[in-house]
């Protein structure tokens, strides 16, 4: 048996509250439909779990307790083929891993949930959003950790795929992830006005702008949020956002893009137009400002991943 696994990358579009809050580490963020993690996996004659191309010991040591766990008494062959950059804020660690897990228990026929998955495999420790992109894409709002709960319970909506997304890459150093990106995560208290507007605009804008397809309303409300929370961050990023990113913020907001941020800790930042030509506009220009800045032009992916046999 030979299984593919295609998952979505992610953008994550704010924190909408710290680790010290009620209801800790809420976030909004949106599944997309490039660039993609594929995997392929297939049973092997040796028992065991066997890692083939980029990152083969990275997913190894994510995955070899849970191949234990799981008593697979067979052999699994992963092969990894295409991913996103790492580490510049589009999840790609999460997606890789769950990915492999999922085409583990396929390959195994294991019946076994996503977020159980996830929580073996210690993804969605603080943002919960990467597991949801991958369950079934979207616009998803996590929204925090319950009391002696690990997983979050997520609102997830339909976002409109007549939006163009454009992601900026620069060719920079990588946003925060690891041991470092938990120092920081911890240091941050919203004020309580902070995490009133905060939520303010994702009840008042945001998730309106994407019910009643306004982008200029949705737009409007995600730069409010991610100019309060960069201000939350700004000590650990140099500023409110990312200093590689902020010519590339810059450029889209001048140029009309709407909904302009910076996803996770960067430096991968978006912006969303509904016209082809705008969008193409701003691409030639960072091309032009930084001929090494990787571009994506996407639109949201509201599957989640793939599975697929043959």
């Amino acid at each position: 048996m030979r299984v593919q696994v295609s998952a979505p990358s992610r953008l994550h579009l704010g924190i909408l509250s710290d680790g010290h809050m009620s209801r800790p580490w809420q976030g909004m963020g949106l599944a997309i439909k490039e660039p993609r993690t594929t995997l392929y996996a297939e049973t092997s004659d040796t028992v065991g779990l066997h890692l083939v191309g980029d990152y083969s010991n990275d997913i190894a040591a994510a995955l070899s307790s849970f191949y234990s766990e799981m008593k697979m008494n067979l052999g699994v062959v992963i092969e990894l083929v295409e991913y996103p950059p790492r580490h510049v804020g589009l999840g790609s660690g999460t997606q890789i891993i769950l990915s492999a897990a999922t085409a583990m228990t396929r390959i195994a026929g294991v019946e076994l949930a996503i977020d159980e998955i996830a929580l073996k495999t210690n993804r969605g420790k603080y943002s919960w959003i990467g597991v949801e992109a991958f369950n079934a894409g979207g616009f998803i709002v996590s929204l925090g950790r319950g009391r002696n709960q690990q997983k979050q319970p997520a609102l997830r909506l339909n976002f409109p795929e007549d939006w163009l997304i454009v992601i900026l890459i620069p060719d920079s150093r990588e946003g925060l992830s690891g041991q470092e990106e938990e120092r920081a995560l911890w240091q941050v208290r919203y004020s309580d006005q902070t995490a009133m507007n905060i939520h303010a605009c994702l009840v008042n804008e945001v998730i309106p702008g994407i019910l009643e397809h306004d982008i200029e309303l949705f737009g409007k409300g995600v730069e409010s949020i991610q100019d309060l929370v960069g201000s939350e961050f700004s000590s650990m990023q140099g500023g409110i956002y990312n200093r590689s990113s902020e010519k590339l913020v810059e450029l889209m907001r001048s140029e009309g893009l709407l909904g302009v941020g910076q996803s996770s800790w960067g430096p991968a930042v978006y912006g969303f137009a509904q016209r082809r030509e705008d969008a193409m506009k701003v691409i030639s220009k960072a091309k032009n400002l930084s001929p090494k800045t990787k571009v994506y032009l996407t639109t949201a992916d509201n599957q989640g991943a793939r599975v697929i046999y043959s």
